[in-house]
C-alpha cells in the first residue's frame, strides 16, 4: 500500500497548496497553473485533470479551459478538488474555499464535519448505507442538505471511480467495505435547493470509452499518446493542449467523441442554483479503522 499512502500524501500537500491560491482577483488558470506544477514537482501525476475548481453551485467538473478568462469573485465558494497517481495510485481529495468573505463559513464546516463523521464509521465489513447515513444526520444536524446523486467511490490503479459507489445518505445499499479497500468519501452540501445535480456545460474533461484506432493519423497519434500517457485515466483539452496544436487539438476530439471513442464529463451544477460546498479524503479500509491517507 506504499503508493498508496505516497499519492495521498502528494494529493494533500497539492490541495493545500491550491487552496492558498483561493482569493479574490486571481484567475483559474493562473491556480491551474501553479498547481499542475507543483504536482509534477512532487514527482506526480494528475489522476484527474486538476485542479478543478468549481465555482458558487457548479459542484464538480470545472477546470480552466485553455485561454480560460475567468477570475474569482469576492464571495465566490470553490471547491477545489485535486486528484493526483503516483504509479497509478491514485490520491482523490477535495475542500472549499470561500474568497474573501464567510458568509457560507458554517456551510463549509458542516461540510467537512460530515466527511469526518462518514470517516469514523469505516471499517473493514462496514455497510456503504452506514457511511453514507452519517453524513446525512451530520448535515441535517446543522440544518443543510445533501447531494443525493453525488457520491464517493473505491479507486484501483489507474481507475480513479472503481465500482462501488459511497453514497452521500442511507440509500439502502448493504455492500460491505473489504480490508484494504481503497475508497473516496465526498460530501456534497448545500443549505436550500432541490438536492440534485444536472448535467450542464461541456468540462473539456474526457475519457477513453475504446481502443479503437481511427484511420486519421492526427487522431491516432493523439489517441495512442492519450493510451500511452493516461492509460484509463481521464484527461483535459488543457493538458493536451500542452503537446499538441489546440485548433487541430478541438477538432480531433470533436470527431473522436462523434466516433464513440472518448467522452466528456459534463460540469454538474446543482438542479435549482444553491451554492455547494464539498469535502473528501481517500481512505484505507482496516479492519477496525480507516486509513486516511489525503491527510498533511
Amino acid at each position: 500500500m506504499e503508493n498508496w499512502v505516497k499519492a495521498g500524501k502528494i494529493a494533500a500537500e497539492s490541495r493545500e497548496y491550491a487552496a492558498s491560491l483561493i482569493k479574490p482577483n486571481i484567475s483559474l488558470l493562473e491556480i491551474s497553473e501553479k498547481v499542475e506544477k507543483f504536482i509534477k514537482d512532487k514527482g506526480a501525476e494528475e489522476g484527474f485533470p486538476s485542479p478543478q475548481l468549481s465555482i458558487n453551485n457548479i459542484a464538480a467538473h470545472y477546470i480552466a479551459f485553455p485561454n480560460d478568462k475567468t477570475i474569482i469573485q469576492k464571495g465566490d465558494v470553490v471547491k477545489v478538488d485535486i486528484g493526483i497517481h503516483f504509479e497509478g495510485c491514485v490520491g482523490d481529495n477535495a475542500t472549499t474555499v470561500e474568497a474573501g468573505t464567510n458568509k457560507f463559513s458554517k456551510l463549509i464546516e458542516a461540510t467537512h464535519k460530515a466527511r469526518d463523521n462518514a470517516i469514523k464509521e469505516v471499517k473493514e465489513g462496514i455497510q456503504v448505507c452506514k457511511i453514507g447515513e452519517a453524513i446525512e444526520e451530520t448535515a441535517k444536524s446543522y440544518g443543510f442538505k445533501v447531494i443525493t446523486n453525488l457520491s464517493g467511490h473505491n479507486l484501483k490503479p489507474y481507475i480513479i471511480h472503481g465500482g462501488i459507489t459511497i453514497p452521500n445518505y442511507n440509500n439502502g445499499d448493504k455492500t460491505k467495505l473489504k480490508n484494504n479497500e481503497v475508497i473516496a468519501i465526498e460530501p456534497f452540501l448545500i443549505e436550500n435547493g432541490s438536492g440534485l445535480i444536472k448535467e450542464g456545460k461541456s468540462s473539456s474533461i474526457y475519457r477513453l470509452d475504446s481502443n479503437r484506432i481511427p484511420r486519421d493519423i492526427f487522431q491516432r497519434q493523439l489517441i495512442q499518446y492519450i493510451i500511452t500517457k493516461y492509460q484509463t485515466l481521464p484527461f483535459s483539452t488543457r493538458q493536451l493542449a500542452k503537446v499538441f496544436p489546440l485548433s487541430r487539438l478541438q477538432i480531433a476530439l470533436a470527431l473522436l467523441k462523434r466516433q464513440r471513442i472518448i467522452s466528456e464529463y459534463a460540469q454538474l451544477p446543482e438542479q435549482s442554483g444553491a451554492i455547494v460546498a464539498q469535502a473528501e479524503n481517500t481512505i484505507i479500509v482496516k479492519q477496525d479503522h480507516a486509513e486516511i491517507t489525503t491527510k498533511i
